[in-house]
């Protein structure tokens, strides 16, 4: 059966329109809802063959600029000439894929990075005017890599559900000043969240794997993409294991040709164990071990 693929833009915007978003979202919900928008188009723009970098470039400097530069600000990324930089070389030609991917998930990351930082705040004081506000901007594209990575591993839409559930349990705590209900809502977010960055870690692993040797654009925007995943992933999450992590950043920066694929799999397993619990294994790329 051929599959039907929804533009990004179009699952971008629905997603932010579930139970946990007000349905008067004001000038503050509309300046939301053209960020994600925005970033919608880039994805599509990214995805198409060939990648036209000049489209790319005008959507980030006219919608995407100002949201990123905000969020280096606030939190000492430097994101902006990363994205510039990947754009630029992109342009003339060299890696075009990789460097698609590094602008586009450079973009993600700081919607990620934002969310996880407005939680953190948010826990800690639940009347922190500013966390909210920016929690509810970031969300739909947190809430589109949960849908995604739970359709990969068989769950249909569980992890969007749980997400929304937690996030309409969330809002309504943090209106109340509901202490005990936030953390209990903040809590399950952020254990989702890191499931899911973990899962995009292994799901991008094994498109390297499936390609190294065969495509090398598409090797080298695989390794892109896991390693700005883990990125996010230990910028949000305390390691349970230094020195593991260490090795999977190591791995990560190497070449493609270089990259033990297995090892950074076993050293995810190993720290992660209780994310991937109910996932089954081979998906991950584990059933051999």
């Amino acid at each position: 059966m051929r599959q039907i693929r929804v533009p990004a833009v179009l699952v971008l915007v629905c997603f932010l329109c579930p139970a946990w978003v007000p349905a008067e979202a004001g000038q503050e919900g509309e300046s939301a809802r053209d960020v994600v928008e925005a970033y919608g188009r880039f994805v599509e723009v990214r995805r198409a063959r060939p990648v036209d970098f000049e489209v790319l470039t005008e959507i980030y400097e006219s919608d995407l600029v100002t949201y990123v530069r905000e969020t280096d600000d606030r939190y000492g990324t430097h994101l902006d000439p990363i994205i510039r930089d990947a754009l630029e070389k992109g342009r003339t030609g060299r890696a075009i894929h990789a460097h698609a991917q590094i602008a586009e998930k450079s973009i993600q990351r700081a919607f990620i990075l934002t969310f996880t930082r407005s939680l953190k705040q948010l826990r800690e004081d639940a009347e922190h005017r500013k966390s909210l506000p920016r929690l509810l901007e970031a969300a739909p594209v947190l809430r589109s890599t949960a849908g995604r990575r739970s359709r990969w591993v068989g769950k249909g839409a569980e992890y969007t559900e749980l997400f929304d559930a937690a996030m309409a349990q969330l809002r309504q705590a943090a209106e109340r000043n509901d202490r005990e209900s936030l953390a209990e809502a903040g809590a399950q977010l952020g254990s989702l969240v890191t499931k899911v960055l973990v899962l995009s870690v292994f799901y991008e692993l094994e498109g390297l794997e499936k390609s190294r040797g065969k495509d090398a654009d598409k090797a080298s925007e695989k390794r892109e993409e896991a390693r700005i995943y883990y990125l996010s992933l230990v910028t949000q999450h305390r390691s349970r294991d230094e020195e593991g992590a260490a090795s999977v950043s190591e791995q990560l920066a190497l070449s493609v040709g270089q990259i033990d694929v297995d090892l950074v799999r076993e050293l995810m397993s190993n720290e992660f164990a209780g994310e991937i619990a109910d996932v089954d294994a081979s998906l991950l790329g584990l059933a051999r071990r």
